[in-house]
């Protein structure tokens, strides 16, 4: 019996610590993701546009919040490779993200609500690199890489609260990022468009990116052979994944979409949209009125099907 008790317990500990290890000290590659309180306002904000928030302290120097603000209009004409935040489920993330030959430059952002992360970028060979330029705030870190070489990359960061992930690349390739389509027209002359219903989670919607692009903007010819669409939570878990012009089951949560590729002589590239689509929520209506128009019968139907709409006055 006490045997059978110690083989028991033994079990017991190997699990517990495999368990400790798997969520507290391996390195995860995912973020979970939680909705910021309002005390973090700006910071919610930001991250659902898009942008960022940079703590500088008063007493800082002109020339450093300039080169902020220099950066951050140059970084308009980047292109999304990845972007990731929510918590951290383990002390240390391991993200991987694709450099193709056509990346002149990258931009790598990571930012804590409190505390600025600790960051580590690795090269194809493995190797750590050291940055072009950095620009610190005090809760972000913001790497610049020049003519990063070809291949996987490897982003590490410490840290122990919820973070913000963002990388951007300067490159003369344009990608046109996945997106949904339905077929749409007249009957013998449909094609696919944007879509235009809302996301239900559940549902099927077909996404696209015309790959053709990458021919014809690169300086070589590219004969694309492999690529893959995926939809991933806003922590970067692949929710869905599929061919191009391909049918996703829309997920229960918001998400961004990442097309892949991988060409004819085994060289990869990756590109993410910058729109977060967010299931369950009414598309947008935008109309016009004169403070003199009759009242029509067409308005009046459309926003009485609406369950939720705002109305803004104007003179």
């Amino acid at each position: 019996m006490k045997k059978i008790v110690l083989i028991a317990l033994s079990a017991i500990s190997i699990f517990l610590t495999f368990w400790i290890y798997r969520n507290y000290f391996k390195p995860q590659n995912v973020l979970r993701p939680t909705e910021l309180s309002d005390k973090n306002i700006y910071e919610k904000i930001a991250r659902s546009a898009g942008g960022e928030v940079v703590h500088i302290d008063t007493g800082s120097s002109p020339e450093k919040m300039n080169d902020f603000i220099q950066m951050n209009y140059e970084e308009n004409n980047y292109v999304l490779l990845w972007a990731a935040e929510g918590e951290t489920i383990s002390h240390e993330i391991l993200t991987e993200f694709q450099i193709d030959q056509n990346i002149k430059k990258i931009s790598i952002l990571v930012s804590g609500l409190n505390k600025k992360p600790e960051v580590e970028v690795f090269n194809p060979r493995k190797q750590k690199v050291t940055f072009t330029k950095v620009l610190e705030s005090k809760q972000s870190i913001k790497q610049i890489f020049d003519h990063p070489e070809q291949g996987k990359w490897k982003l590490k960061i410490s840290s122990s609260e919820n973070i913000q992930v963002k990388i951007l690349a300067l490159s003369d390739l344009l990608v046109s990022p996945p997106e949904p389509v339905e077929l749409r027209g007249r009957p013998g002359h449909e094609g696919y468009f944007q879509y235009r219903g809302t996301f239900v989670s559940g549902s099927k919607v077909k996404f696209n990116s015309d790959l053709s692009t990458i021919k014809l903007s690169s300086n070589k010819d590219m004969n694309i052979k492999s690529s893959e669409i995926s939809l991933l939570s806003l922590g970067g878990k692949t929710l869905e994944s599929g061919t191009v012009n391909s049918d996703f089951r829309i997920p229960a949560e918001p998400f961004r979409t990442l097309i892949t590729w991988t060409d004819g002589e085994g060289r990869s590239g990756q590109r993410m949209s910058q729109r977060i689509f967010e299931p369950n929520k009414l598309p947008l209506v935008s109309f016009s009125m004169n403070s003199d128009q009759p009242t029509s019968q067409e308005f009046c139907d459309l926003i009485n099907s609406s369950a939720s709409w705002n109305l803004f006055a104007g003179s």
